[in-house]
């Protein structure tokens, strides 16, 4: 009889992939608002940072950029030099904080990613410009919402400093990214996906329709409605990249006498082979055989591999994914206790705090009995005298979950499976 012993990844292989830094401004170097301004700007500073008249103040309190609105004109921060390379995967992120608000205000502010944009601190430009656009309310008394401008839709309200990542895909495709939380996100062409820490409020955000196709070249932030103090700080702009294999699962079905691996993809690019590794003590790995990948495929894919020779207790499986150009990166590892269950009983199960072990007739010699966790851990070990049937395991110390039981006797090794609860 086969048992399923494994765990099921949602993730996708390791190492994620790097990001390409363009922008980044923590506004630590200087008090002085005029050393964050170049002419041209490197790849710190903007093009445009100030006022449009009386009314508001710029500048930076505490290593942060202030933005304080009492009455009419707008503040503004504006990169309209293009970066240095055009992201068309664009990653970007600043700790967002809105300490004052005299009122409610919904689009106080306003955030765009696009090209072309003016030196005009009072307003946004024509959508023909920008791709990418999302909206800040203001929450009276202080906090504020992010607004998906398109959909007229608001986030709920958020208070103190609060960290906001933008994934803006640019690239013709649907593109997978590790997400802040470490999940596998998707992000559609022309979508945006906008976090807050580590939850995603908005998936797939319509991109501007009048701006689909428009280089991430520059971005542009007004403060010009509404009275209060808005501060930005840490900002970080870079071009990840997709993700090149997204595992949906990956689990280890153990039989008698072999072991049966499963694994499912949502999306690969430039995939070549997984490379089937297996080890006995979870830290020294060696191949034991490949399966074709399916190059470049947005199609959720299935695969197979049968381990015909499993070593004696618990394996260890992984799967090491290989581009054409010889990248690989390794999925997470999965366990499967192989051997056959001899007639050995266990009960209860669910167990509580004790086991029951039953043999169909007395060991010729002393065994040894093991407990691994669904992660392969070995957790309590012990052995199991030559006299007798019935033998007893103490299970007061286990957490609840599911468990594999082997009994190594001889050149065998007897597996069965009980539940804690």
């Amino acid at each position: 009889m086969k048992h399923l012993y494994g765990i099921v990844i949602l993730c996708s292989f390791l190492p994620y992939a790097a990001h390409s830094q363009i922008f980044a401004q923590d506004f630590n170097s200087s008090t002085v608002l005029a050393d964050y301004v170049g002419a041209p700007p490197n790849n710190t500073q903007f093009d445009v940072l100030g006022a449009s008249g009386g009314g508001v103040t710029v500048s930076i309190n505490a290593g942060r950029l202030e933005f304080v609105r009492t009455s009419a004109n707008a503040g503004g921060a504006i990169r309209n030099t293009d970066f240095s390379s055009t992201p068309v995967l664009m990653k970007a992120e600043f700790d967002l904080e809105v300490p004052a608000a005299t009122a409610n205000q919904t689009t106080a502010a306003q955030l765009y990613f696009g090209d072309g944009f003016s030196s005009n601190i009072t307003a946004g430009d024509a959508g023909a410009t920008f791709h990418t656009k999302i909206g800040i309310n203001l929450i009276s008394g202080g906090g504020f919402q992010i607004r998906n401008i398109n959909g007229s839709v608001n986030s709920v309200t958020f208070n103190g400093e609060n960290h906001v990542t933008l994934f803006s895909n640019n690239s013709g495709a649907s593109a997978n990214y590790s997400g802040p939380d470490g999940s596998t996100t998707s992000v559609a062409n022309d979508k945006i996906d906008v976090w807050v820490n580590n939850t995603l409020i908005f998936n797939d955000m319509n991109a501007n329709a009048a701006g689909a196709g428009v280089g991430l070249n520059e971005f542009k932030f007004i403060f010009s409605t509404g009275t209060g103090t808005i501060t930005l700080d840490n900002i970080l702009i870079s071009e990840f990249s997709a993700l090149p294999v997204t595992l949906l699962s990956f689990r280890a079905q153990a039989g008698s006498a072999s072991v049966d691996l499963f694994w499912r993809t949502a999306t690969e690019t430039d995939n070549d082979y997984f490379s089937v590794e297996r080890s006995s003590d979870g830290r020294q790995f060696a191949e034991i055989g490949r399966v074709a990948g399916a190059g470049t495929s947005f199609l959720p894919g299935s695969y197979q591999y049968t381990d015909d020779q499993p070593v004696r207790g618990v394996n260890y499986y992984r799967l090491r994914q290989v581009d054409f150009d010889g990248t690989f990166s390794y999925s997470p590892v999965v366990t499967a206790a192989a051997g056959k269950d001899a007639g050995i009983r266990l009960y209860p199960s669910p167990a509580t705090d004790i086991l029951t072990l039953h043999l169909p007739a007395p060991l010729d010699a002393e065994a040894v009995w093991q407990i691994f966790d669904q992660s392969g851990r070995l957790v309590l070990s012990g052995t199991v005298r030559e006299e007798g049937v019935r033998h007893e395991v103490d299970l007061a110390t286990l957490p609840e979950g599911m468990y594999a039981f082997v009994l190594l006797s001889g050149n065998e090794a007897l597996t069965k499976y009980f539940r804690k609860q």
